[in-house]
């Protein structure tokens, strides 16, 4: 991570926080250990610079170079506090602030360079000002930087994890509202097909009678008759296919209620518009992703579309089985029939067939004959 793509580290509240709390300890504590009013100010002016430092020149690092100018107009703060107070602990406290920064700011062996300078510096400075200071006072601090370290590097890196959870966050929202756009571009598809494929070839039949009855009503009444029964039945068909386009146009009914639940509801309304039995059964229902519910309710949709626009049948029966990691979707009627190799536009299977391989190892089996009806059976894993 190099020093620019470190900066968002910065705005941690606890850090700032916790150096100007350590500051103004230190010169609670200059002013308890001192009488003298020259080493009370020095103390005072020193962390007063230490702060001011932090304050506007960290925030302000953009290069490395920048980076290092701040730690050693830090260091050079830190070393002449030590040396006004005559005491090495607690005014080298300042020095495992950097330390944490450090960490923060550059690589880790950039970061252990500058934290290697921090202890042999606080060292030799206590060394000098008392003429020799035991090993284990070494050694403690050594455990202490380098706990220090540690704890920089964790924070660092729960930092660089938590910008990386936010982005891809992000472009998760991003190609959700992607798919969605997608998804209403392919719904508005496919009510455009329906609409080309059935409802507009109604109207320029319906629209086509009525020009016929009209140019016969005077010297023909009995043909022009007939034109007009055809007509009005066109009408009742058109007003029929309007009314499931309209079911499809409501809004998402899984987002009101559970699948089962709307699936009943669905196939209940539908089951009104068209005037047919149906009957539905749901064996085992438990709850599923939400991607595999969506592709079965719009599956179920175009299926029963297809019944009422083609099959000309009195009975369908629906049958939905949740097995251990399997689930099975039946719609089958008791209609006309057709030839399944000599499928036309219009009959809604290539819809269907798109949305079956949208499933987890998805199939799709359709069984039908000419005078026999049809069967349409979904398969897949759960």
């Amino acid at each position: 991570m190099t020093v620019e793509q470190s900066l968002q580290l910065r705005a941690l509240p606890l850090m700032n926080a916790a150096v100007y709390l350590s500051l103004t300890l230190l010169i609670i504590i200059g002013f308890v250990l001192y009488s003298d009013w020259l080493t009370r100010g020095a103390i005072a002016l020193l962390c007063l610079l230490f702060g001011v430092v932090h304050q506007y020149g960290f925030p302000a690092i953009h290069t490395t170079r920048q980076a290092h100018g701040y730690f050693v107009v830090q260091l050079v703060l830190i070393t002449l506090l030590c040396l006004a107070a005559r005491s090495g602990d607690p005014f080298n406290f300042p020095f495992y602030i950097l330390s944490i920064q450090a960490m923060l700011l550059y690589r880790p062996r950039v970061a252990a360079g500058w934290i290697a300078i921090y202890y042999v510096v606080g060292c030799v400075t206590v060394a000098l000002r008392e003429g020799g200071v035991s090993p284990v006072y070494f050694l403690f601090y050594l455990a202490i930087y380098l706990f220090v370290a540690v704890y920089g590097y964790t924070l660092r890196q729960a930092e660089t994890s938590r910008q990386h959870n936010e982005q891809l966050l992000a472009e998760l929202r991003m190609t959700q509202a992607q798919l969605q756009t997608l998804a209403v571009a392919e719904e508005r598809n496919r009510l455009a097909r329906d609409l080309h494929d059935s409802t507009r070839q109604q109207a320029f039949a319906l629209s086509a009678q009525l020009g016929a009855a009209r140019s016969l009503i005077g010297r023909d009444p009995q043909t022009a008759e007939r034109h007009l029964q055809q007509a009005e039945q066109l009408a009742d068909t058109l007003r029929e296919e309007l009314a499931a386009l309209i079911l499809d146009l409501r809004p998402p009914a899984l987002a009101e209620r559970p699948f089962p639940a709307a699936l009943r509801q669905y196939v209940n309304d539908w089951s009104q518009v068209q005037s047919l039995t149906t009957q539905l059964d749901i064996v085992g229902e438990r709850l599923l992703p939400a991607q595999v519910e969506g592709a079965l309710f719009r599956i179920v949709q175009e299926a029963l579309a297809n019944v009422g626009r083609h099959s000309q049948a009195q009975t369908v029966d629906l049958r939905l089985v949740y097995a251990t990691d399997q689930l099975t979707l039946t719609v089958k009627d008791d209609g006309q029939g057709f030839n399944s190799q000599q499928v036309q536009r219009g009959l809604g299977l290539h819809s269907i067939r798109e949305r079956v391989q949208a499933l987890p190892q998805g199939k799709l089996i359709l069984e039908t004959m000419p005078g026999q009806g049809t069967s349409i059976t979904v398969q897949c894993r759960v």
